[in-house]
């Protein structure tokens, strides 16, 4: 198992220096002209036409839920469940190609696995159509996407409760709780390095290998993450000052899509940073708009069945892009199902198959 091996400030400083942010790993620039994030029962009309699901009730700890049954998101190229603490890069495998001890999508530590621990838990919701997963606090409202149009990155918001003239009464606190746990069984040389900037904003920076490669010929894969500083395990106070939010940002690259993972992921990251909240997220939901347009699979009489249509195809559409030739697994890309494996029955049976009924996959345009 890989785990832990050092912690150093290193070669961070003058990367990240031009990056704006705070002492709490989140960023700054994101607060101007904030649409407030929906509520819970604004989710009506979507669980209504079987484009959202949603959760009414006070567990929300996904550590209870079956892991095959959690929400998972992901745009093709990175992809997580929900409350997980695994993330799954697309065509990174670790171990061999033998039918004893079969490859295996290697399994990354997820930065995105962090919670609202303060106030009472109200609800989740799950938008398959903005690709995006809702929490629901007493306190604040917690909303985690992987970026379509920028495949790299993935985002967690946070905002506090507004009041019915979408403003926050006056300064709030808010418990965001990190569960990100730094090991690994198929990576070695785990590094975490820790930074602040001079204006700053921490970063917190994870780099390692694959423990073993699949076959003589390939080498180990370099992974590097590069996310808004939250402490592994740790509960994180943040300060609201009336209406305002959060943004905390997460770039993984690896070397079987970079020669430089660490600089290309600080350079998403940093890219990523210098967008408005509200711009970023809508860039993410354009896209998942262009990917389908007008198209899709109606289901008139039987909500139940929409219900399984809708999320189906999110999830199909979650694990595919157009600029990652890797095929579909059982389970998808945030799964380990049959090792991340794909199977004939895949083209069989996966009918009708989403690029016959999407717009070409062309890569979205970042905001």
């Amino acid at each position: 198992m890989g785990r832990l091996v050092s912690s150093s400030a290193v070669a961070l400083g003058l990367v990240v220096s031009a990056c704006l942010g705070r002492t709490d790993g989140s960023n700054l620039g994101h607060n101007l002209g904030l649409t407030p994030l929906p509520t819970l029962s604004d989710w009506s009309d979507a669980v209504s036409s079987a484009n959202a699901l949603t959760y009414d009730g006070d567990d929300l700890d996904a550590s209870a839920i079956d892991p095959t049954l959690r929400a998972t998101l992901g745009n093709g190229y990175v992809a997580s469940p929900i409350g997980s603490t695994e993330m799954f890069v697309a065509g990174v495998f670790n171990g061999e190609q033998t039918s004893d001890t079969p490859s295996h999508r290697a399994s990354i530590p997820s930065p995105l696995n962090a919670r609202i621990t303060s106030g009472d838990a109200v609800g989740a919701a799950l938008d398959l159509k903005g690709a995006a997963f809702y929490r629901y606090t007493s306190d604040a409202t917690m909303v985690y996407y992987v970026h379509r149009a920028r495949s790299s990155c993935m985002v967690m918001e946070v905002e506090p409760v507004m009041n019915a003239s979408g403003e926050a009464d006056g300064a709030t606190t808010v418990t965001l709780q990190s569960d990100m746990t730094v090991e690994s069984d198929d990576l070695v040389n785990i590094q975490l390095n820790t930074t602040t900037a001079p204006n700053g904003m921490d970063i917190l920076v994870l780099t390692a290998t694959t423990a073993t490669a699949e076959s003589g010929a390939d080498d180990v894969v370099d992974v590097a993450v590069v996310t808004s500083y939250l402490e592994p395990g740790a509960a994180t106070k943040l300060t609201f000052d009336g209406a305002e939010r959060k943004t905390f940002l997460t770039a993984v690259r690896t070397g079987a899509d970079s020669e430089s993972p660490l600089e290309d992921a600080l350079a998403d990251f940093l890219a990523a940073a210098e967008v408005d909240s509200n711009e970023l997220r809508t860039a993410h939901e354009e896209a998942w708009r262009e990917l389908t347009g007008e198209a899709g699979i109606e289901i008139a009489g039987r909500h139940d069945v929409a219900v399984a249509v809708n999320s189906s195809y999110y999830y199909l559409l979650s694990s595919v892009r157009e600029d990652v030739p890797h095929g579909l697994s059982p389970g998808g890309l945030a799964s380990n199902g049959y090792n991340g494996h794909s199977f004939w029955v895949r083209c069989a049976y996966h009918i009708p198959h989403p690029p016959y009924h999407t717009k070409p996959m062309s890569k979205p345009k970042p905001a």
